[in-house]
C-alpha cells in the first residue's frame, strides 16, 4: 500500500532544486535596495515551503489518504507528522493557491477521523500498510497524541484559514473527547502526569476561548492552572524549572490563560497573580545566563532554542500589568541572542534546533523591537537553509514540517503579511515601512508575467479569535502590517505614476494587479499619497 507513494515522494525530492532561485542577490549588493535583496530572500523561502508541500502531498498514500511520518514506515503518528507536518502543508496550499493540494490535505482529515481513531473520539499511531495501530494501547501516550495534534497540527490552520472551517470542527471534537475520556486522565483534576499534554491543553483552552467565547474552557484552563500554581506549584517542586521543547508548555500556557481571565474573570487574574510572578521571577534569575539567555533547564549549561516561546509568555504579563522591569528584560535576553554567532541548537536534528531558535526570533520581533534580531535571523536563515538541503538529499523526516513553518514566517515577515494570489513561480514579494507608508517589490523572474491578487492580511486576533489584543503566542501567523478597513489607501507603482485609491477593506480582499516584469508598488493613506 505505501509502495507507490514512496516512489512518488522519491521523485518529487530528485526534481527539488532547493536555492534555484540563486542568484537574484549575485548582483552587485550595492545595485540592489534593501526591498529587492528582500524580495529575493523571500523568493528563497517561498520556494522551499512549495517544495515541502510537494513532497508532503506526493507522500500521500492513495489507498488510505494519510501519509507517513518519515520514509522508515507507513505510520501516521498525531504527535509528529500530523502535528508538524500536517498544517504547513494546509496553510501552504491556501496560501499559493493550490486547490487540488488542499483538497488532498481535506481527505487527510477525513481519514485521520475515520481510520486513526483509537478510542472515545481520541486518535492514536497508526501504522496504515498494515491497518493496525502501530503501538499497545497506553493512555499517556494517547492524551499527548491528541494535546499535540491539538496544539501543534490544528491551531495553526485555525489561525490561517479561519473559524469556518472542517479544521475548527476538529479542533473542538478533539478537546471534547479528551474531558469525555476522564477514566484515561492520571487523575480526577489533571489530565496528564505530564508537563507538555497539560501544557498544550492549557494554550488550546485558552484559545478556543477567544474563538467561541465559551467560558467552559475557561473552566476545564483553570483546573489545570490551580494545580500548578495554587495545589503543587512548579516553583516548589523540588525539581528544576524545564524550559526546553516538550517540557516548557505549562509556563507558556498560563501567561495564555492569565491574558484571558485578565478579561473574564478578574478575580481570577488576583488570586494568580503572586504565583505566576513568582513562577516567572524563577524563570528570569534561574533560567537565564547572566547575558541573560534561557537555558533548557534551570541550573544547567544547554540553551533552549525555544527562548521565544518563554519570553514571549513573560511579555504578556508585563503588557497586562504594564511592568517595564519585566519588559526590559525580554530585550535583554532578544538582544542577547543577537550576539550569539554560528551554534548547534539542537545536538540530534540541529536544522529543527535552527528552525525553532528563529521562529523564537521572528515571533519576538512581531511583537516589540529588537532591531539587532532581524540581522541575526537572516545570518541565521542562511544556515538554517544549508541543512535543510542535507536534509533533503537524504529523505526528510516529521521535522520537515517545523523548517517549512519558519520558512513560511521568514517570507510572511519579508512581506509583512501580504501575498500573492497565485503566488508566482520563483516569485517573490518584499515591503518596506516608511513615514508614507509601504513599498513593495515584486520580483518576477526574468521573462516572466503574473496576474493576480495582492493581498493584505488581516488582524487575526480580532477578526478570527476576538481577541481584545495582540497578545504573543505562538503557533499563530503574525500580523506586521494590517490595513484600517474603513481608510482610504492611495497605490501606485512610481512616483510618477497614476495612483488609485482603494479602501483597506479592499486591501483585506485583495487588488488585482497585472505585471509584465519586476517592480514596485507604494500603498499610503490617500491623504499622504496627495500631498507627496
Amino acid at each position: 500500500m505505501q509502495r507507490k507513494s514512496k516512489k512518488i515522494a522519491a521523485a518529487v525530492l530528485a526534481s527539488i532544486a532547493i536555492g534555484a532561485i540563486g542568484y537574484f542577490v549575485s548582483r552587485e549588493s550595492a545595485l540592489l535596495s534593501e526591498t529587492e535583496r528582500d524580495a529575493a530572500l523571500s523568493a528563497e523561502a517561498v520556494s522551499r515551503v512549495r517544495s515541502f508541500l510537494d513532497y508532503t502531498v506526493s507522500s500521500i498514500d492513495p489507498e488510505t489518504s494519510l501519509f507517513p511520518r518519515d520514509r522508515a514506515g507507513a505510520i501516521w503518528a498525531p504527535r509528529d507528522n500530523a502535528a508538524d507536518d500536517y498544517p504547513y502543508a494546509v496553510i501552504a496550499a491556501k496560501l499559493f493557491g493550490k486547490e487540488d493540494d488542499l483538497h488532498a490535505l481535506e481527505r487527510v482529515l477525513e481519514s485521520e477521523r475515520s481510520v486513526t481513531i483509537r478510542e472515545n473520539g481520541l486518535v492514536d499511531d497508526y501504522d496504515f500498510d498494515k491497518g493496525r495501530f502501530f503501538l499497545p494501547r497506553d493512555p499517556e501516550r494517547l492524551l499527548l497524541n491528541n494535546a499535540e495534534y491539538a496544539k501543534d497540527g490544528l491551531l495553526p490552520i485555525v489561525d490561517a484559514l479561519g473559524k469556518d472551517s472542517p479544521w475548527t470542527e476538529r479542533l473542538i471534537s478533539i478537546i471534547d473527547s479528551i474531558w469525555d475520556a476522564k477514566q484515561l486522565w492520571s487523575s480526577e483534576t489533571l489530565p496528564s502526569s505530564r508537563l507538555e499534554t497539560n501544557g498544550d491543553l492549557l494554550q488550546v483552552l485558552s484559545r478556543l476561548y477567544w474563538l467561541t467565547g465559551d467560558e467552559e474552557y475557561l473552566e476545564k484552563a483553570r483546573g489545570i492552572a490551580d494545580h500548578y500554581l495554587l495545589t503543587e506549584p512548579l516553583v516548589a517542586s523540588g525539581t528544576p524549572l524545564q524550559l526546553r521543547d516538550h517540557a516548557n508548555e505549562v509556563i507558556v500556557g498560563l501567561s495564555e490563560l492569565y491574558f484571558a481571565f485578565d478579561h473574564a474573570d478578574k478575580n481570577k487574574t488576583v488570586l494568580y497573580r503572586k504565583p505566576l510572578r513568582d513562577l516567572y521571577e524563577a524563570v528570569l534569575e534561574e533560567g537565564r545566563t547572566d547575558e541573560g539567555l534561557v537555558l533548557s533547564s534551570a541550573g544547567g549549561d544547554a540553551l533552549t532554542d525555544n527562548w521565544g516561546y518563554i519570553m514571549n509568555a513573560i511579555r504578556t504579563v508585563a503588557d497586562i500589568e504594564d511592568d517595564e522591569g519585566y519588559r526590559a528584560e525580554t530585550v535583554r535576553t532578544a538582544e542577547a541572542v543577537a550576539s550569539l554567532g554560528e551554534r548547534v541548537w539542537e545536538e540530534r536534528y540541529p536544522f529543527d534546533g535552527y528552525a525553532d531558535t528563529i521562529e523564537s526570533a521572528i515571533m519576538t520581533l512581531s511583537y516589540y523591537p529588537a532591531p539587532p534580531l532581524f540581522s541575526w535571523v537572516a545570518e541565521n536563515m542562511e544556515r538554517l537553509w544549508k541543512l535543510e538541503d542535507s536534509l533533503v538529499s537524504k529523505g526528510p523526516n516529521y521535522l520537515y514540517g517545523n523548517v517549512a513553518r519558519t520558512n513560511m514566517l521568514y517570507a510572511l515577515m519579508k512581506s509583512k503579511g501580504f501575498t500573492l494570489e497565485p503566488w508566482p513561480e520563483n516569485g517573490g514579494l518584499a515591503a518596506k515601512s516608511g513615514e508614507d507608508g509601504i513599498e513593495l517589490f515584486i520580483y518576477l523572474p526574468p521573462g516572466s508575467e503574473w496576474k493576480g491578487i495582492l493581498k493584505a492580511s488581516p488582524a487575526r486576533h480580532s477578526t478570527i479569535w476576538s481577541m481584545p489584543s495582540n497578545y504573543p503566542r505562538i503557533n499563530a501567523l503574525l500580523e506586521w502590517f494590517v490595513p484600517n478597513a474603513d481608510v482610504e489607501y492611495a497605490l501606485s507603482s512610481g512616483p510618477a505614476s497614476e495612483r488609485s485609491k482603494v479602501t483597506g477593506a479592499r486591501l483585506l480582499e485583495g487588488v488585482a494587479l497585472e505585471l509584465s516584469e519586476s517592480g514596485v508598488i507604494e500603498i499610503a493613506p490617500a491623504r499622504l499619497g496627495q500631498n507627496r
